[in-house]
């Protein structure tokens, strides 16, 4: 007995007290307001337009709202709350473990923007805990955290140096505060999904898999790019970031074997498939190898073969 009710008309009118009626007939609107809303969009192009802001090394121009003094305040904010929550697990400063990330860090940050900037407060620390999955990540203001678990993964130094960099260059193209200045437009996406679908399922669907996780997705690209740059201008070896990312994969699959489940398809995933990231980086490497040349490195290592052969190793030591 609903279905009159429920009948689908192109319109509806609503009677006012002085008897006039407003159409909400959505193209009646638009011819009404045309001025208003073409205003409205000037208005809104004109504000992206003077907030667009280009990725350094990498050149990709994005939207920009957030300023560094709020980036600072929210990275100074999970310092703190990282290290509340492994104040227990944290290596000393002493540790070869720690000297050892502090140092690859400190040539990758000699060769960043970060270089020379004297205002950033560096805080590296490794968190030895058994338990926790292999990662690592930099927050804004230099606040450096290397899960243990991920060195056996990186190998040797150059392979350290893979992880570092990319995890540098989230900061170095400033992706916090990208991810930050983003949220505006997926409200508004959101608004104008709902008016259309009504659903709040749907809604979330859509934004999530169109805006945000292609989004996130394009910075972890980024992130590979900018990273594998900065490794190669101090003097690592490229071609080490795929073999970490083989051996990610090898991880992966015995982890996913163990839970007995499956990693979820990239496009319903934040980061690009591991496969698919072996791939950029070796169509990348032209480019890193053209950066390593740039950085001289060539050069450097060959200014120590001198010393290295004038050195006479110790007698009696004991190795062999």
């Amino acid at each position: 007995m609903f279905r009159p009710l429920l009948r689908k008309r192109a319109y509806s009118t609503y009677k006012t007290f002085d008897n006039t009626t407003i159409s909400t007939n959505p193209y009646t609107f638009i011819l009404n307001h045309w001025k208003g809303l073409a205003l409205f969009a000037a208005g809104t192009t004109a504000f992206v337009v003077t907030h667009l802001d280009r990725a350094p090394i990498s050149n990709r121009l994005r939207f920009m709202l957030i300023g560094p003094g709020i980036e600072q305040l929210i990275g100074g904010q999970g310092y703190e709350e990282v290290i509340r929550e492994y104040r227990h697990a944290l290596l000393p400063d002493n540790h070869p473990q720690v000297k050892r990330v502090k140092r690859i860090m400190k040539s990758i940050i000699d060769v960043s923007p970060f270089a020379g900037d004297d205002t950033i407060d560096w805080r590296i620390h490794v968190i030895n805990d058994p338990k926790a999955s292999p990662n690592a990540f930099v927050l804004p203001g230099g606040k450096v955290f290397v899960f243990s678990s991920i060195l056996p993964i990186c190998g040797n130094d150059d392979g350290l140096a893979t992880v570092l960099s990319h995890e540098l260059a989230h900061q170095t193209a400033r992706h916090t505060a990208e991810s930050m200045s983003k949220a505006p437009l997926y409200l508004a996406a959101s608004v104008i999904l709902y008016s259309i679908t009504g659903s709040r399922m749907l809604n979330s669907i859509f934004v999530n898999s169109l805006l945000k996780l292609p989004s996130s997705r394009k910075m972890e690209t980024e992130a590979d790019y900018i990273g594998l740059i900065m490794m190669s201008r101090a003097c690592y070896n490229p071609n080490e970031a795929i073999n970490v990312w083989e051996r990610m994969t090898n991880f992966e699959n015995t982890s996913a074997g163990i839970i007995g489940g499956r990693r979820p398809p990239e496009f319903l995933s934040t980061h690009p498939a591991t496969s698919r990231r072996i791939d950029n980086i070796r169509k990348w490497l032209p480019d890193a190898y053209d950066a390593r040349t740039n950085a001289r490195c060539d050069e450097r290592v060959a200014g120590y073969m001198p010393l290295f052969l004038e050195w006479t190793p110790p007698r009696d030591v004991g190795l062999f």
